[in-house]
């Protein structure tokens, strides 16, 4: 199930950033995207961060070591 939403809200996402870009790239926008952009970075990227599966993590990850009772 997760699959085919993310295969729906990803061409959703990037068809008006793209658009946006262009229309910015030729001028056509009043405003500066590039600006917006550099100025709020850290936001845009935590924002896509939130997205993510709730999964542990694979890979090249460290495995968890038991905690020590107190």
């Amino acid at each position: 199930m997760r699959r085919s939403v993310l295969g729906i809200l990803a061409p959703l996402a990037f068809t008006p950033a793209g658009t946006a870009l262009l229309l910015n790239t030729l001028d056509a926008l009043p405003c500066d995207i590039w600006d917006n952009i550099a100025r709020w970075w850290p936001a845009l990227l935590t924002l896509l961060g939130q997205g993510g599966t709730r999964e542990e993590p694979q890979g090249l990850a460290a495995p968890s070591l038991p905690r020590r009772r107190a």
